[in-house]
């Protein structure tokens, strides 16, 4: 039976490619879970309640967040539920 051969090293830093990019919608998503609130109204001034939608989507599935957070719109306005 052949063992198999790891070579773990320590690094300082990883690579900036490796490392996730932080999205300007997680501000919003960070201050929304860490508040009282149960559901608001995201608006910005130069965005699409589509665009807020399909933005903050994309982020709440990267973060595995679907479970606690839901997103719709209502008269043109975002909507974001826990």
């Amino acid at each position: 039976m052949r063992k198999s051969v790891i070579d773990l090293r320590q690094i300082e830093e990883m690579s900036p490619r490796s490392r996730k990019k932080e999205s300007k919608y997680d501000s919003i998503l960070n201050s929304f879970i860490l508040s009282r609130e149960h559901n608001v109204e995201v608006r910005i001034k130069s965005k699409s309640a589509g665009h807020l939608k399909e933005q903050l989507d994309k982020r709440i599935e990267e973060r595995y967040l679907e479970d606690i957070l839901e997103t719709s719109i209502v008269d043109d306005v975002l909507h974001l539920r826990k």
